[in-house]
């Protein structure tokens, strides 16, 4: 979204793509009013994208990107910051579907986040 949020996040994700070779055909930037994401999806599927980034959107904008990609037959990846809610997403997608979302924040009381390789000490008190 074009707000104080999201600006510095498209930032970020504009380094780290370039970083790692991701080639970044377009940008919708988005007023924080926004309810409808049926043009902006469409118009970034328009390009072929293998990977949609919903960036750090906050939750409401990420369900809804989300189940519009869904709607309009994205078939590639999805990364986005967090994914609150996962599970409604999957019950208005498909299991398919969101196998295919990528999300950096964990859940922090997943108990796999205890194991002993995981280099993260008391991940629940974190949250």
């Amino acid at each position: 979204q074009n707000d104080e949020h999201g600006l510095p996040s498209i930032a970020t994700y504009r380094a780290a793509f370039e970083a790692a070779g991701i080639h970044l055909l377009a940008e919708r930037l988005f007023p924080n009013t926004t309810s409808d994401f049926s043009e902006i999806v469409a118009s970034l599927l328009a390009l072929e994208p293998d990977i949609l980034c919903w960036d750090t959107a906050y939750e409401p904008f990420v369900h809804a990107m989300t189940i519009e990609a869904y709607k309009q037959g994205f078939k590639g990846r999805i990364l986005s910051c967090t994914c609150d809610a996962y599970q409604r997403l999957v019950e208005q997608t498909s299991e398919e579907f969101m196998e295919g979302f990528v999300f950096q924040f964990p859940d922090f009381d997943d108990p796999a986040l205890l194991e002993p390789q995981i280099n993260f000490s008391e991940p629940h008190a974190f949250y």
